[in-house]
C-alpha cells in the first residue's frame, strides 16, 4: 500500500473524510524530499488550494502521526520547530547549521550501543531516541563567516 492509500485509510478510520484539501496535503508530504514543519505545509497547500486552513494541515498531520504513518522530530535544541518524515526509515539523527540551517542526517551506532547499556544497566527498554545537534557546518566554519 503506497502513503497516500494509507493516508486515506487512516484518516476515513480515525472518523474524518478525506477532502481534496486533505488530498493536497497529504500528496505534498508524499512528494517531499525535505523535512517540513506544519506552516511550511501550509504554504505549500495554500498555494494550490486556497481554500485550504492551517487547522486542516494541523489535523491531517494529527492523524497520520497517531496512524504512525508519520514521525516527528526536533531539529533544534529548544525544540522551537517540529517537524515530520515518513515512519518507517531507518532510526536516524539530525545535525543542524545554526549559520545556513542546512540539516544533515546521521546514523550513530555508538547511540545503539548507549541503548543497549541502559536496558542492560535499568532493565528498561529504550523504543526511541530523541536528539538533534547544532553547530556549524563544514562549509560554515571553512567561510568564516559567524552569525
Amino acid at each position: 500500500m503506497n502513503f497516500l492509500d494509507a493516508a486515506t485509510e487512516a484518516i476515513r478510520d480515525a472518523g474524518g473524510r478525506f477532502t481534496n484539501q486533505r488530498r493536497i496535503v497529504v500528496e505534498l508530504m508524499a512528494g517531499s524530499e525535505d523535512h517540513f514543519d506544519a506552516e511550511e505545509l501550509y504554504h505549500r497547500a495554500h498555494a494550490q488550494d486556497e481554500s485550504i486552513s492551517l487547522a486542516t494541515v494541523y489535523r491531517t498531520l494529527h492523524a497520520l502521526e497517531d496512524a504512525g504513518l508519520i514521525d516527528q522530530h526536533y531539529l533544534t535544541r529548544d525544540h522551537d520547530r517540529k517537524v515530520y518524515e515518513p515512519a518507517g526509515e531507518a532510526e536516524h539523527y539530525h545535525f543542524t547549521c545554526r549559520q545556513c540551517h542546512r540539516v544533515i542526517e546521521f546514523q550513530a551506532d555508538e547511540i545503539d550501543l548507549l541503548r543497549q547499556g541502559l536496558e542492560s544497566a535499568y532493565g528498561v527498554r529504550v523504543d526511541r531516541v530523541c536528539m538533534c545537534l547544532d553547530g556549524l557546518c563544514a562549509e560554515c566554519r571553512s567561510s568564516g563567516e559567524i552569525g
